[in-house]
């Protein structure tokens, strides 16, 4: 592996490190509730995906979008095909409307300094990690053990 790799995985872990460290007082279920309403927002999607994206069971995922749907967070639309996709309801719109000015009056500390096309590009980077093949799990602590 290439110096310039391994200084992108150290920094990365680096900086994992310290988003855990912002995070340690908010309410994580919170957090993850407007993650996966922030997903569907951008594009109405399945179980499976997010599943995938969040690295959890489907089992896991499906309690956790149906207790948004019970909510009214989101809005189920049966598909021909084999699996249910998830859209954003009206309150759902207001959760993220209201969670993003929240994340804009204390959270962008980690982000500050960083101009608007630095911003493009490191979300189109890092969307572009998180949608690479899932990565082995024992590979990894293999590596790092």
């Amino acid at each position: 592996m290439s110096s310039n790799r391994v200084n992108l995985l150290v920094q990365l872990y680096v900086l994992l490190k310290k988003m855990q460290a912002q995070t340690a007082n908010l309410n994580h279920d919170l957090l993850f509730t407007n993650t996966i309403l922030f997903n569907i927002e951008k594009n109405p999607t399945t179980a499976s995906y997010l599943a995938g994206l969040f690295s959890l069971s489907e089992d896991e995922i499906t309690k956790k979008l149906s207790a948004l749907e019970k909510e009214g967070m989101i809005n189920k639309i049966k598909s021909d095909k084999n699996e249910d996709t998830y859209k954003l309801s009206y309150n759902g719109q207001k959760q993220i409307a209201k969670h993003s000015k929240l994340m804009l009056a204390k959270g962008t500390e980690p982000i500050d300094g960083l101009d608007e096309n630095e911003i493009k590009t490191l979300i189109r980077l890092i969307n572009k990690l998180i949608n690479r093949k899932k990565l082995d799990n024992a590979a990894v602590n293999d590596y790092f053990s």
